[in-house]
């Protein structure tokens, strides 16, 4: 199976997500290597999943 970029970055990022360092540094390659629309997704998958995610919860049930 064939895979993005993009999901192999996000894949990347969650693995590395317990030490931040590390996960700036997989995040600004993972930048590098992207289209500007693949990384605005990958900013907000970022956001609502790994840096603020109990937040993204909140926002489902205020909906």
């Amino acid at each position: 199976m064939k895979r993005s970029m993009l999901e192999y970055s996000k894949l990347i990022l969650s693995k590395v997500s317990f030490h931040p360092e590390l996960l700036k540094k997989e995040y600004r390659k993972a930048l590098a290597q992207l289209t500007k629309e693949e990384a605005k997704e990958l900013t907000d998958w970022l956001a609502t999943k790994i840096l603020y995610p109990n937040q993204a919860q909140q926002l489902e049930f205020a909906e």
